[in-house]
């Protein structure tokens, strides 16, 4: 959604929501110079999106979908973002 333009978090989920079952957890950022590519930590609201997504009752898998290279490290920086994120919901 991101890469045609759309903003996937809230725009994009409020025409989902309730309907999402398996969520792939991945970031990408614009170029300057147009394009874009995957990172680490890019433009997706993801706090926002989680937030949304356990408010919810989300039940669904999440999957590392890791498009950043070089892939183990990338993986290992998805993984440990993801639990920050996850740790930051939990949070009273």
């Amino acid at each position: 959604a991101f890469t045609a333009g759309e903003r996937p978090f809230p725009e994009g989920y409020a025409h989902v929501r309730g309907l999402v079952r398996h969520l792939h957890f991945k970031d990408v950022r614009r170029l300057p110079a147009g394009g874009y590519e995957y990172v680490t930590a890019g433009e997706i609201d993801w706090m926002g999106q989680l937030t949304h997504l356990c408010q919810d009752g989300y039940q669904g898998a999440v999957v590392i979908e890791t498009h950043a290279t070089p892939k183990l490290a990338a993986t290992r920086a998805h993984l440990q973002r993801l639990h920050q994120l996850l740790a930051r919901e939990e949070a009273p």
